[in-house]
């Protein structure tokens, strides 16, 4: 009895209290699935059909994404396969800013997610190239400034529901 009662509970919950993320000033709905077409600026990432490294492959992807319906890109630039090489944050920040510029210019109302275990890398990328969300495979657990980096913000710039 308890459980059934829960669940009708939860289920009532989900209808009245809406899942959405504010993406610079605009609600995206995630009480329905979203697609997030993954953009690797990596030459060395876990799937070799998704690595793009020059301007002419990122745009094709991007385009390729949006084509087949994706709500979102997540871009990342440090392969987390494993034996792959180090590469540091500058390489990365370097990546990034020459991926996001190509998919802003390609997408510009695009939600874009940044694929980076580094605080200082996620706060340059919302900083000077808009991105919208942090994709941390790490939960915050590599770098310490991660939660308070992304914490700031969040709470200067958006808001989620």
């Amino acid at each position: 009895m308890f459980f059934t009662h829960l669940s009708v509970t939860l289920h009532t919950m989900k209808e009245l209290i809406p899942y959405t993320l504010n993406v610079r000033g605009r609600l995206l709905d995630l009480s329905e699935p979203q697609v997030m077409g993954i953009l690797n600026v990596t030459p060395d990432s876990f799937y070799a059909k998704s690595r793009m490294n020059t301007e002419e492959s990122i745009r094709m992807r991007v385009r390729q994404i949006v084509e087949e319906g994706g709500s979102m890109i997540d871009v990342g630039a440090y392969s987390s396969r494993p034996g792959a090489d180090d590469v540091s944050a500058e390489e990365e920040m370097e990546r990034l800013r020459h991926g996001l510029r190509l998919v802003r210019e390609e997408a510009p109302d695009m939600p874009v997610s940044v694929d980076t275990f580094r605080a200082d890398v996620a706060k340059m990328c919302v900083e000077e190239l808009g991105a919208d969300i942090i994709n941390d495979i790490s939960g915050g657990e590599l770098d310490k400034e991660m939660f308070q980096t992304v914490a700031k913000w969040a709470f200067l710039t958006s808001s989620c529901t």
